[in-house]
């Protein structure tokens, strides 16, 4: 989950999973490690979905690359954070 400091947003999310991904690529991440589905919550955060082979950990061993994209095209992110435990 990527938490928003505010509720409002006007961002596709479809255009923030694109570039996620691309850095993603970029960082040399697994190829199981990709953004499948991302959408905005009622709270107004990003919550995305990544593929069934990989788990949160895969992700947030990328967070400055993933954050940098993030914050480049939605400012009001202000961190990522798991929901599963």
């Amino acid at each position: 989950m990527f938490v928003r400091n505010v509720q409002p947003h006007t961002y596709d999310p479809r255009d923030i999973m694109f570039e996620v991904n691309k850095a993603l690529t970029y960082a040399k991440a697994k190829v199981t490690v990709r953004l499948i589905k991302i959408g905005y919550t009622e709270k107004g955060n990003l919550i995305g979905i990544i593929g069934e082979n990989a788990c949160a950990e895969d992700l947030f061993a990328h967070t400055q690359a993933v954050m940098a994209v993030v914050q480049r095209l939605d400012p009001k992110v202000v961190y990522i954070d798991k929901t599963e435990e």
